[in-house]
């Protein structure tokens, strides 16, 4: 999303209302989790003395697998935005900053930053998912296949006998 923020970047206290949405390259670096739909960035960019001060809500919807049990999710993403982007004219290559160059600043990267940060941990298809059976693959959500879960990694047997004493 690349921003014309001519009409802001003099005037210090001046503001850019932003109602945004459009698919941004490079999301789908994760191999289990796909973005069809497009990002929605409903915020304001702020000018507070040459930094840019950018707030709102960003939006958007994901697939993919859950971790337990590989049935497929969807989920919405919904999540406050707060970032503060510098004039990179001003300041050094080095410092880790998100920044803007002459009259346009690129929100692609603030956006995928804080959509990759939100992303759960793992997806679950629900709370209490109780995933595959490591033995026979059946679903044990559906039902109980009866395999026995005692397989013990020999490895660890001499902790086992530990914890039985």
């Amino acid at each position: 999303m690349k921003i014309d923020i001519s009409d802001i970047i003099k005037t210090e206290g001046a503001f850019l209302q932003l109602d945004c949405s459009e698919k941004v390259d490079g999301i789908d670096q994760f191999e289990d989790i796909s973005f069809d739909a497009p990002v929605t960035l409903k915020a304001t960019l702020t000018n507070t003395g040459g930094l840019l001060k950018l707030d709102g809500i960003l939006e958007t919807h994901y697939k993919g697998k859950c971790s337990k049990c590989l049935k497929e999710v969807e989920a919405d993403l919904k999540l406050k935005i707060r970032e503060t982007i510098v004039n990179g004219e001003k300041f050094h290559e080095d410092i880790e900053a998100y920044t803007y160059e002459g009259k346009f600043v690129d929100l692609d990267r603030v956006i995928k930053d804080n959509i990759i940060l939100s992303l759960p941990m793992r997806l679950l298809c629900r709370e209490n998912c109780k995933g595959v059976c490591p033995v026979c693959g059946r679903d044990r959500n559906i039902e109980d296949c009866g395999c026995s879960q005692d397989d013990l990694n020999p490895k660890m047997e001499v902790l086992k006998k530990l914890l039985d004493n």
